[in-house]
C-alpha cells in the first residue's frame, strides 16, 4: 500500500452539486455542502516502478445517503459516494467521509466544525488502473478551517484539505452548514455565510484595489488636461 501515492487537484471544469445527511426518522436535514470536488490520483502501476496518473470529478451521479445525524460520537457525518469520471467499470464507488461537531459549553460561539475526513478507493487492481493495491483509505491531517459561529454558514470560493500521506481534496465553490434540522435539502435565503481566510483577505483587498485604480485615473485625466491646456496656450501664442 505503501507504493500508492494519491494526489487530488483541481482538473477540468466541474458543477457545483449539492450533498446532505438526511435523519431516517424525523426527515430533517443536518449536514448540507454544495460544492464542486475535482482531482487526480498517481498510483503506481503493476510489476513496475512507473507511476501513472488518473485525472477524475466526483460526477452529479454522487450519492449521499450513507451519513448520520447522529454517531455513537455525538457527531454528523456526511458520506459522499461516487463513481470517479462517472466510470461504471469499477467495482465499488469510492467514498468520501467528513465528520462534523457541534458547539460544547465551552465553545457556545461555535456552531459547527470539520474535525475530521477520510477518503475510501477501490479497484485500483483492475484494467482501468492495474495499480499494485486494490484498495487504500486516506486519513486527515490536523487543522482545517471549515467551521462557523453563532448559526451561519460556511462559505470558500476555492479550499484544500489534506491528508495525512500526501493526497489532496480541492474543493470550488464552497457552501455548507451542519448541526441543523431543516425540513428541505436547501440553504435558507435568510442563512449568513462566513467567509474563509483566503475570500476574506480579498474583500479587505478589493476596496485599496478599486480606489486604487480610481485615483490613478483622476491623474490620468488631471494630466491630459494640463497637456491640452499647454498645446491650446502655444497654439494661442502661435496664431498672435
Amino acid at each position: 500500500m505503501k507504493s500508492l501515492i494519491l494526489i487530488l487537484s483541481v482538473i477540468g471544469l466541474a458543477s457545483a452539486s449539492l450533498f446532505y445527511t438526511q435523519d431516517p426518522t424525523t426527515k430533517k436535514y443536518c449536514v448540507l455542502l454544495e460544492s464542486e470536488i475535482s482531482g487526480k490520483i498517481n498510483y503506481k502501476k503493476n510489476g513496475t516502478e512507473v507511476y501513472s496518473e488518473y485525472m477524475f470529478d466526483i460526477p452529479a451521479s454522487a450519492t449521499s445517503t450513507g451519513g448520520s445525524c447522529m454517531t455513537t460520537t455525538g457527531t454528523q457525518l456526511l458520506q459522499i459516494d461516487f463513481f470517479p469520471n462517472d466510470e461504471k467499470t469499477i467495482d465499488k464507488k469510492w467514498s468520501l467521509m467528513m465528520q462534523f461537531k457541534g458547539n460544547s459549553e465551552a465553545e457556545q460561539s461555535q456552531s459547527f466544525q470539520l474535525i475530521s475526513y477520510n477518503l475510501h478507493v477501490f479497484g485500483l487492481t483492475l484494467p482501468l488502473f492495474n495499480g499494485t493495491d486494490d484498495t487504500h483509505v486516506f486519513n486527515s491531517t490536523v487543522g482545517n478551517e471549515w467551521e462557523a459561529g453563532e448559526t451561519n454558514g460556511f462559505a470558500c470560493s476555492s479550499n484544500t484539505l489534506k491528508f495525512k500521506e500526501g493526497p489532496e481534496l480541492v474543493f470550488r465553490k464552497i457552501k455548507l452548514v451542519a448541526e441543523v434540522e431543516y425540513a428541505a435539502a436547501a440553504f435558507p435565503k435568510s442563512l449568513l455565510f462566513e467567509n474563509c481566510k483566503l475570500d476574506s483577505k480579498t474583500s479587505d483587498l478589493l476596496p485599496i484595489i478599486v480606489g486604487a485604480v480610481l485615483s490613478g485615473l483622476v491623474v490620468l485625466v488631471l494630466v491630459a488636461y494640463l497637456i491640452g491646456r499647454q498645446r491650446a496656450k502655444r497654439q494661442g501664442y502661435a496664431s498672435v
